[in-house]
């Protein structure tokens, strides 16, 4: 919290059920966020343990990124929506899901934190179009809940038939990828 305090930066501290946010009202994250209206915002002490860190401004947002990669934490900055998402060490989804035991899964992702969910699912789908996914994902579906919805739907029909292979990576042009 040092480093956030020197760099002066607002955050949205995410607790298993509650959360801490010292942002701006106006901040588009705050229209994410507990939807559903059952949770509180608290105070950061108030909250049992962080289970999730978004710094949503401060001084030098680019500074703030490489500080908390120099304590060894991950940290994806977020340039399209100015956030700063930071975990614990070098845990990322992937890490998270294989230190439960699972290895077989189908994943979502819309952003550079979701790459390696992506790359080791065994059907990766890309929400909306950022860049940084292009080699990950097998589909991409346009970022609304209607389209998101049909895809796991889809997905859910494919399971109750069975198993089926693994779509081949797409190779673009100027790629010796084969794979």
């Amino acid at each position: 919290m040092e480093t956030v305090g020197r760099y002066g930066a607002t955050y949205l501290a995410d607790g298993p059920w509650d959360y801490a946010y010292t942002g701006p009202a106006d901040h588009p994250i705050l229209s994410r966020v507990d939807q559903g209206g059952l949770a509180r915002g608290v105070d950061l002490a108030e909250l049992p343990e962080v289970v999730k860190f978004l710094v949503v401004g401060a001084s030098d947002m680019a500074g703030l990124a490489e500080a908390g990669r120099g304590l060894g934490l991950t940290v994806d900055h977020h340039l399209d929506e100015a956030i700063i998402d930071v975990a614990p060490g070098a845990t990322t989804k992937w890490e998270a899901l294989t230190s439960l035991g699972i290895g077989e899964y189908a994943a979502f992702g819309n952003d550079i934190n979701d790459a390696d969910l992506l790359r080791n699912a065994e059907r990766a789908v890309r929400v909306g179009a950022h860049p940084d996914l292009d080699e990950v994902a097998h589909i991409t579906v346009p970022p609304d809940p209607e389209a998101v919805a049909a895809e796991i739907s889809l997905l859910a029909r494919a399971a109750a038939v069975g198993p089926r292979p693994r779509p081949g990576r797409v190779v673009q042009a100027g790629s010796s990828n084969c794979s």
